[in-house]
């Protein structure tokens, strides 16, 4: 029995992405401006209150904060959304032949996916050009993997 299972979106690994990059923007936004607040209150040989020091940092601190919840809340609700819909699925092998048909257009090659019997069978039509080198290459590989 083959199973499918969801194929990943770019734009949700983009989100997820992104939103990471910003949380640790926001975790070095948190110790930069602890130590600037030290800094600032050491030139006057003064210690900063933790209610004003954490007050402080908050402030610097919310906008990125926000911005990655958001986008990672953006991300999830996008991957749900999309594992409601049964074209996003594929099976192991519709996913291997969609690779070697990437790897093919990457050669240029001619590719079409036949399915038999539910089965996905990649079928090399022709290859463009003469000078084969890389070509064949790609070729040898796509098919190795199928």
């Amino acid at each position: 029995m083959n199973e499918k299972k969801l194929r990943k979106s770019p734009v949700v690994i983009a989100l997820y992405a992104v939103a990471a990059l910003v949380l640790i923007y926001s975790v070095y936004l948190v110790g930069s401006t602890v130590s600037y607040i030290a800094s600032y209150y050491g030139q006057y040989g003064a210690t900063p209150g933790f209610g004003e020091t954490v007050g402080y940092v908050m402030q610097s601190v919310y906008q990125p904060l926000v911005m990655a919840i958001l986008l990672g809340a953006a991300g999830y609700i996008l991957n749900e959304v999309r594992a409601l819909n049964p074209a996003y699925y594929a099976t192991k092998e519709e996913i291997e032949a969609a690779k070697a048909a990437k790897k093919a257009a990457k050669a240029k090659l001619t590719v079409n996916v036949e399915e038999t019997e539910g089965d996905a069978t990649v079928v090399f039509e022709s290859v463009e050009g003469t000078a084969g080198d890389e070509k064949e290459e790609a070729l040898k590989e796509a098919e190795e993997q199928l």
